[in-house]
């Protein structure tokens, strides 16, 4: 028997053996998708300090990153992205949660973009679901991806996520419904910019990924 986490997976697996073996080895291969909680915050009490930690103004928009600081997550790409958008923009943060073989490069050019204000890297915190709750979006430019629990876990907060269109992520997202997927390619970095300046500039296009972000994973887990 074997367990794939999304029905891409599991095609995929199955592509692997040869036209004659299939048949009989599709039987075999499960699929029991990932799973979180459901609204994980509706009876913790917990206050949360990622925005007074950081200076960051209720007012202002919060776009967050979760994630390995290595080369298939891209995180560099995140500081590009901030880096332009804070020509024009003194209200958006970006926050770096994770760790990883990156972290003392991406520290480096957040001080040569010269975007330290509004750039921020974490690697501690007592929960995910905590600091998701203090954002207004997530955030992925994966260069490689499975499916990404993290999105999953945004979701489930009504936090909308902007991913890039890589692995089996639009098994999670539907595209412009619940969430955004990105192509990458050559303006990859200026098509995550106009998302997060949509979802900042606008409150009814905001509310409704938000609320569909939670709807959706209902859906999904069921």
């Amino acid at each position: 028997l074997r367990i794939a986490a999304c029905d891409g997976l599991k095609e995929n697996l199955i592509e692997n053996y040869s036209e004659i073996s299939r048949d009989s080895f599709k039987e075999r291969v499960v699929v029991i998708k990932n799973g979180t909680k459901i609204n994980p915050l509706q009876n913790n009490n917990i206050k949360t300090t990622l925005r007074k930690d950081l200076n960051i103004k209720k007012s202002e928009f919060v776009v967050l990153f979760i994630g390995s600081f290595a080369e298939h997550k891209d995180p560099m790409s995140i500081l590009k992205i901030s880096k332009k958008l804070s020509q024009d923009f003194d209200d958006i943060h970006f926050v770096l949660f994770g760790n990883g073989p990156l972290k003392r490069q991406l520290q480096y050019y957040i001080h040569k973009f010269g975007i330290s204000r509004n750039t921020h890297m974490i690697v501690n915190s007592n929960s995910v679901y905590d600091i998701l709750s203090e954002s207004d979006v997530l955030i992925l430019p994966s260069i490689v991806e499975s499916l990404g629990l993290v999105i999953l876990e945004a979701m489930s907060m009504g936090v909308p996520p902007i991913v890039s269109n890589v692995g089996y992520q639009n098994e999670i997202i539907d595209d412009e419904i619940d969430g955004f997927l990105i192509e990458r390619n050559n303006n990859f970095i200026d098509k995550f910019i106009d998302k997060i300046i949509s979802l900042k500039n606008n409150k009814q296009i905001y509310l409704k990924i938000k609320n569909k972000s939670s709807d959706g994973l209902s859906s999904i887990q069921k």
